[in-house]
């Protein structure tokens, strides 16, 4: 979120900074149109790409930490659940054996009054 927050933040500079950009380069004034100017212009322009590729690099790097924390949920959750299964699995059969231990002889050996 504060990735987001910065990214934000500096969106109405970035839009400034193009804007002024493009008004210079579509300038007819002749001063904002000589070989060091045009190259000025150039630099600036890839600076901001470069900042715009690092804003997006961040964002991809934010989403991913996201996905992986979800999927870390995900397997805790699946793995606990997979423990349980197999402590009831585990215990179920001592659990029947005490539950039905001696059923068969009492039910053989019972007579009706």
């Amino acid at each position: 979120m504060e990735t987001v927050g910065a990214i934000r933040a500096n969106a109405l500079a970035t839009t400034n900074t193009i804007s002024n950009i493009q008004n210079d380069s579509l300038s007819d004034d002749p001063n904002l149109n000589t070989e060091v100017s045009v190259l000025n212009k150039v630099n600036a322009t890839n600076v901001l790409a470069l900042q715009n590729a690092q804003d997006t690099n961040k964002l991809l790097v934010a989403v991913l930490e996201q996905q992986t924390i979800l999927a870390k949920h995900l397997r805790d959750a699946e793995a606990s659940a997979a423990n349980a299964d197999i402590e009831r699995r585990l215990k179920s059969f001592n659990f029947n054996q005490q539950l039905t231990a001696g059923i068969g002889a009492n039910l053989n050996g019972y007579r009706l009054p």
